[in-house]
């Protein structure tokens, strides 16, 4: 970058381009001073023009999921690019980002749960479709940061569909599944599963059991090792999950790093299943969560369980732990935003944690009363 001093004007003059703009910049202080000061003002243009500029939806996308493959996992990105090219892209792909309204989201939401896309896709929950509105407003937020876009929206003023309702919970909801005490008792005391028309043993029963007394999600079940147990406290600490995909996370969020109290029955699995077992890193040693989900259906078809699915355990907890104050099963759950659970339990001599595993043995003694 060279600056020239015209005599004739009396001014220094440089010209820079950056793809494919060209541009001239002047200064009319005489001198190296006058020299110097063009020439910083061009290289910063410059470098500027480098950067790159999306101007419609499709393009800031694009440079977005680059950004959210650069910082996340894919279990965390692979979902909002789905719902992105199936919901968003479709109908305002093209349209340039100074052009965005409120009125372009709640046309999205609206139509993502009123009109499938096509016969692979269904009208999306009252909780999915929160869920993609506060995607299109991060990503809104990311081309607001690049300086692609002015526009902010109001959240308020984009309104969820009123006849979008939450999913239907399947699992431990007796009049929507078809699952009793009976189901829940034969889950805990049938060991045998149906492989190739013969009854066998279900490798990964305590796996099941344990799911369904403490209420992990599916991916802790995997990421479980035997050091996260205090056996003297009766205490199991979350630090770590598998996803769908085989990559070992840090759990789904901070709430979901906790402790939770065993109770006797959850202990007592545990014992079993180190006796099956041994004691190696993993606990249950589930190479993925296909294969534990292929492997409970089979064993809920053998035994007369309906609608059986890993999830569906974690719900069933819920349902058979109802009794509990609602703080207590979210803490275990690790569904609280507000409370520091592991900062809670981190302490599992405490009485809390003691009051806690009584009253999960007390409702565990009367669901296998009648047996």
């Amino acid at each position: 970058m060279k600056a020239r001093w015209s005599k004739t004007r009396k001014r220094w003059q440089v010209n820079v381009s950056a793809h494919g703009k060209r541009k001239s910049f002047y200064s009319s202080i005489p001198g190296r001073k006058g020299e110097q000061e063009v020439c910083k003002i061009a290289k910063a243009w410059q470098n500027n023009s480098q950067q790159v500029v999306c101007r419609t939806v499709n393009e800031a996308f694009e440079r977005w999921l680059l950004n959210l493959k650069a910082r996340t996992s894919i279990s965390n990105w692979r979902p909002i690019e789905s719902k992105f090219r199936y919901y968003v892209l479709p109908r305002i792909g093209s349209k340039r980002l100074e052009c965005l309204l409120d009125q372009d989201i709640q046309d999205i939401l609206d139509s993502a749960h009123s009109e499938p896309v096509n016969q692979a896709t269904r009208k999306l929950s009252r909780k999915t479709l929160s869920n993609l509105k506060s995607e299109i407003l991060r990503f809104i937020k990311y081309c607001r940061k690049n300086s692609w876009t002015a526009y902010r929206p109001d959240p308020t003023e984009i309104d969820l569909p009123s006849t979008a309702r939450s999913k239907s919970k399947k699992a431990g909801n007796p009049n929507k599944n078809g699952w009793n005490k009976i189901h829940i008792q034969t889950l805990l005391t049938v060991d045998t599963t149906e492989y190739r028309g013969e009854r066998v043993f279900e490798c990964l029963i305590y796996a099941y059991r344990f799911q369904l007394l403490t209420g992990l999600r599916p991916g802790e079940i995997l990421g479980l090792e035997w050091s996260d147990i205090d056996w003297k406290e009766n205490t199991l600490y979350i630090n770590r999950a598998i996803n769908i995909v085989g990559e070992v996370t840090d759990c789904k969020n901070e709430n979901a790093i906790r402790a939770i109290p065993l109770s006797t029955l959850a202990k007592k699995t545990l014992l079993e299943q180190q006796k099956l077992c041994g004691t190696g890193a993993s606990v249950f040693g589930i190479k993925s969560e296909k294969l534990y989900y292929d492997r409970l259906k089979r064993y809920g078809k053998a035994n007369h369980i309906p609608n059986i699915t890993p999830y569906g355990l974690r719900h069933a907890f819920v349902s058979i732990n109802k009794m509990l104050p609602a703080g207590v099963v979210k803490s275990i759950l690790g569904h609280s935003k507000k409370t520091d659970t592991f900062e809670i339990y981190s302490h599992p001599i405490s009485d809390d944690g003691v009051n806690i595993g009584k009253m999960l043995d007390e409702i565990n003694d009367q669901l296998l009363s009648d047996i």
